[in-house]
Order: structure tokens, then C-alpha cells, then sequence
């Protein structure tokens, strides 16, 4: 296949259009449930604020417990099945979180947490799978670039699900919403099956292929490598690697401070800023459009430190700056009186926060080269530990101290976690020895 100029095969970049779509419905899938929940849920009185948050828990739990072996099986299987696996099971329970409340002999509270823990069972493969996928069809230079594109695409699935689900919501009703969103998402699933099936055949740069192994051969035979790769190479000897452990203790404090606003924003805007309930939405969509289009950024930043420092200060440097000041921002905004402010504020922190992104993906699938697909995982594994734990402390956090502490700890978290990159380093990585 001839490579385009750009250095990237033309196709691939089509795939990665498919990716993004994946990407888009699960995020969307994955925070509708907190504006059933703000909006209804809590406001009504049917669920606590802390019952609501078990409930997003709950998904992130099972998500983060099947991780590394949904990374396992992307590494065997190769990422087209993975994710095809991943859609048709979105696809069946999507749907069935609209019967929430009526399955026999279950309350409206367990039946939330019986289906979104299975949901978050079949997701695990979306992030490490996507990741993978990129490593396999583009060249290092625009591997910064292709990953923001998919994280960036996620994000903006849960900058539209306020708006989008709501509208829905308030014209056909939450529980018919989420056939909609499941239909929607059996379209997503159908495309990618058909159109992006050939593209489970990676393709190389001239430079990789002279380094690699033939990654044709090995997507349709994903096992053929992992049989012939020396024992230093396993996932588990890279599993232990002092710098990929730093990276994804950052990235756990990095979800930390994402999942706040992924499940928490909107509730926040109404409760304690005293928006009304359009005006939350928008506030919440703005500070997630903020991040999404700094995950945008951040792959270019990272494409071109990498070119002009290389090494560990072409890595560390975006990160370390953009979690840096996104702490500061979050610090900002809770010293500030005037609501325009407090957003403003928000905005860019989330904006800085989202330019990270990418620097963690295309370093953790760098740490695994073959096993990407499993050190994609262990980021993702361990940044959702930090993660789910948002969900549910904040609102502890948040009754006990305030919500004004509970923006502060997640600044300080993040401000941790732009420490961590200092350890990264990826010139004491294990080399292959069977080139």
C-alpha cells in the first residue's frame, strides 16, 4: 500500500476515523448515566448523591478489573476483534439500562449496578486497543497526533452526552434515550465490523519495518510473535519497569481529576453554582470541549518535542507543564467569587489537563512494542483505579469539606501526578534480543 505524504498509509487514516467513532459512543455511553442520575435520579430523590456515585463506581470497578486482560487479548487477538467484541456487547446493554427499575425482583438501585458493571466488563478493550492499533498503523511522528484524535473524539462523546441525552430525555424520556443511544451504537459496531476488518493489518513505517518483525504476518496470526519473543521481552518482565510504573501512577492521578468532571461537573454547576439545569449542561459540555480540544493540541505538542528534544525531556516536558498548570487553574477557580471566572478558570484547567493525554498513550504502548497492547492496559488499569475513585469520594469529599475542597484535593492530586513523569524514562527499557 503506498504511503501518503504525510508518511502514513492513506487508509489508515479512514480507520482511524472508525476508531474515533468507537471511541465517541463509549464515552457517551459511559456518562449518560450521570444525567439520568443528576437530573432525575438525585433531584427527584429516588438515589442519593452517594448511592449515584456506587453506581458509576460500580462500571469503573469491573472496567478496571478486566483490563489487563482485555489488553492480553488484543495482543493475541489483535485490536479489530477486541473492539468489534466490545461494540456488540454496548450494544445489548445499552439498551437494557433503560429497564433499570423494572427487572423482576431487583430495585431501581441494584439493577443500575448489575447492568453497568457488566457494561463496564465489556469495555476494557476501547483505550488500549485503540492505542495499539495506532502503533500498528502509523509511523512514531504522527503517532502523537492519531492518538489525540482518538482521546480527543472521546471526550467530545462526553461533551455532547449532557446535551444530547438530555434533549433526548426531555423529548422521548431517559428510558427510551437509551434505546436511541444503543441504536446508535449498533450502527458505530456494524461499520467498524465490515469497513475496518482489513485493518487488523498493521502497517509500518521503512524505519520500523527494518526493526520490527513482520506485523502482517503477525495480525493474522497474532500468537505467532509472543511464542518467538524472548522471556525478557513478556509483558510481565515489562509490567515491572520502574518508569512505566511512574507513568501509570500519573496517569491515575491525572483520571482522578478527569473523572470528577466526567460524573461530576454537571451536579456541581447546579447544586453549588446555582445554574439552571440548560445552563449546567452547557457549563458542563464548555469545560469538556475545553479538554478535548487540549487533547488535540497536546498530540501535536508531543509529535514535535519528541522531534526536537527526543529522549526523556521530549517526553516529559508536555506533561509535566500542562498537569503542572492545570492544578493551578483548579486551585484558581475555587479562590474566585464571579461565576464567568470560576468557568473560565475550569476551562482552561481541563484544557491543560486534556493536552496530557497523548503523552500517556503513545508512552505506554513505546514501553510494550510488541506487548503494547498489555502495557496500553496496565496505564489504563491503574489510571482507572485513581479514577474510580472520583466518582465515589467526591461527593463524601464534598458533604464533609465542601464542594470548594473538593476541586482543591483534585488539584493537588493532579499536581502529583505531573511529578511522577520526572521517573519516566525510556532509555532503561528491556531491548529485544530476537531482531
Amino acid at each position: 500500500m503506498a504511503l501518503n505524504r504525510e508518511g502514513a498509509p492513506g487508509q489508515s487514516w479512514g480507520l482511524l476515523g472508525l476508531l474515533m467513532a468507537q471511541a465517541a459512543m463509549v464515552h457517551f455511553n459511559r456518562v449518560s448515566i450521570s444525567v439520568v442520575g443528576t437530573e432525575l435520579f438525585i433531584r427527584q430523590g429516588q438515589l442519593t448523591e452517594t448511592q449515584m456515585g456506587r453506581v458509576y463506581t460500580a462500571y469503573l470497578v469491573v472496567y478496571t478489573l478486566l483490563m489487563l486482560p482485555g489488553g492480553l487479548l488484543i495482543d493475541r487477538l489483535g485490536p479489530w476483534k477486541a473492539l468489534l467484541g466490545m461494540g456488540i456487547g454496548s450494544c445489548l446493554l445499552v439498551p437494557l439500562t433503560g429497564l433499570a427499575g423494572l427487572l423482576p425482583g431487583l430495585s431501581l438501585l441494584s439493577s443500575l449496578l448489575l447492568i453497568r458493571s457488566l457494561l463496564g466488563g465489556v469495555t476494557p478493550p476501547m483505550h488500549p486497543g485503540a492505542a495499539r492499533a495506532v502503533a500498528m498503523w502509523f509511523p512514531p511522528r504522527l503517532q502523537g497526533l492519531a492518538n489525540s484524535l482518538v482521546t480527543g473524539t472521546a471526550v467530545l462523546g462526553v461533551v455532547i452526552s449532557p446535551v444530547i441525552f438530555g434533549a433526548l430525555m426531555d423529548r422521548v424520556g431517559w428510558r427510551q434515550a437509551f434505546a436511541v443511544a444503543g441504536g446508535v451504537t449498533a450502527c458505530v459496531t456494524l461499520a467498524w465490523g465490515v469497513l475496518a476488518r482489513k485493518g487488523n493489518i498493521p502497517v509500518a513505517s521503512t524505519r520500523e519495518s527494518a526493526q520490527q518483525p513482520d506485523l502482517s504476518r503477525v495480525a493474522q496470526n497474532p500468537e505467532s510473535e509472543a511464542s518467538s519473543t524472548s522471556p525478557e521481552t513478556t509483558p510481565w518482565r515489562l509490567l515491572g519497569h520502574p518508569g512505566l510504573l511512574l507513568l501509570t501512577l500519573g496517569y491515575a492521578c491525572y483520571s482522578y481529576y478527569q473523572y470528577l468532571f466526567f460524573y461530576w461537573a454537571e451536579n456541581y454547576f447546579l447544586k453549588e453554582l446555582k445554574f439552571s439545569t440548560d445552563g449546567a449542561r452547557w457549563a458542563t459540555s464548555l469545560t469538556l470541549f475545553a479538554m478535548a480540544a487540549g487533547m488535540l493540541l497536546g498530540g501535536v505538542l508531543i509529535d514535535q518535542a519528541r522531534r526536537i528534544w527526543g529522549g526523556t525531556l521530549g517526553r516529559i516536558i508536555v506533561p509535566l507543564v500542562g498537569m503542572t498548570t492545570s492544578a493551578l487553574f483548579a486551585i484558581l477557580a475555587v479562590e474566585l467569587k464571579g461565576e464567568s471566572g470560576i468557568l473560565t478558570c475550569l476551562c482552561l484547567s481541563m484544557g491543560l489537563l486534556g493536552v496530557c493525554e497523548a503523552p500517556f498513550w503513545v508512552t505506554g504502548v513505546d514501553f510494550g512494542r510488541r506487548w503494547g497492547g498489555t502495557t496500553g492496559a496496565l496505564l489504563n488499569t491503574i489510571g482507572n483505579v485513581g479514577g474510580l475513585l472520583a466518582p465515589l469520594f467526591t461527593p463524601m469529599l464534598a458533604e464533609k469539606l465542601g464542594w470548594a475542597w473538593a476541586l482543591r484535593v483534585a488539584g493537588i492530586i493532579c499536581f502529583l501526578g505531573a511529578i511522577c513523569w520526572l521517573g519516566v524514562r525510556m532509555d532503561e527499557q528491556p531491548r529485544r534480543t530476537d531482531r
